[in-house]
């Protein structure tokens, strides 16, 4: 939860995130932080873009281009 605070995304969110994905969470999301968008989680993409820019993803990303 910590981890979502620090990046300003919501409770909620990680709730979601945790009951989803357990505890590999954290490592996904800095593997693919667009996993965010996925069905059941449903982060809007400017939150998340901004999420994946704060952890270094490049602009380039293939998920990043394809998602938006």
């Amino acid at each position: 939860m910590e981890f979502f605070a620090v990046h300003h995304l919501p409770a909620e969110l990680a709730v979601r995130a945790y009951k989803l994905y357990g505890d590999s969470t954290v490592e996904l999301l800095y593997d693919d932080p667009y996993l965010l968008m996925d069905e059941g989680l449903d982060a809007p993409f400017g939150a998340v873009d901004r999420f994946a820019i704060e952890l270094g993803v490049c602009r380039q990303y293939f998920p990043r281009s394809a998602s938006g």
